[in-house]
């Protein structure tokens, strides 16, 4: 299965990608006054074009992987690959396109795999929550929406927490 494949293309994945992602991080962005336009374009061609592509084959290998295996051992298993495939790289990946797109080229650095770490962690119980819900709740064709919908709601938090405690 190719991953750019014209099936990944769906008109629900391209428009989850070009909407939810976008929408999360606006409002993100509005929480800590830092709103831009460019960084919402950015984010609307990084989910159409990026995780549209990449995040909808995954999750249907995964749904394939576990297709026969039933049980809390490989819910729980389910939940943990579907957490590692947004792991600390993926999250450093997420910041320097977001850096790249909006022209805010300085701050890609090594920096970003710190963030990305910081990140992952400081959320990794939400998120493996999140990723089990989405995983073992949600039909295949709605994991893309829920996933997304759990990035946006935990950048969010992020800006709601550093806006509240800095």
């Amino acid at each position: 299965m190719s991953l750019y494949s014209p099936s990944n293309w769906t008109l629900r994945n391209v428009v989850v990608g070009l909407l939810i992602y976008a929408a999360g991080d606006s409002i993100a962005m509005l929480i800590l006054g830092k709103f831009a336009f460019a960084r919402m374009f950015a984010l609307m061609g990084i989910g159409v074009f990026i995780y549209s592509a990449e995040i909808p084959p995954y999750f249907k290998w995964l749904s394939k992987t576990f297709e026969a295996k039933v049980g809390v051992r490989w819910a729980l298993l389910k939940a943990a690959c579907s957490m590692a495939f947004f792991n600390p790289l993926w999250v450093a990946r997420h910041y320097s396109l977001i850096a790249l797109c909006s022209g805010a080229w300085g701050e890609i650095s090594w920096l970003m795999l710190f963030l990305g770490l910081k990140s992952f962690f400081t959320f990794s119980l939400i998120s493996f929550l999140g990723n089990y819900i989405v995983q073992n709740v949600l039909p295949l064709n709605w994991r893309y929406a829920g996933s997304a919908t759990l990035s946006a709601t935990m950048g969010v938090c992020y800006a709601v927490g550093q806006a509240l405690f800095s």
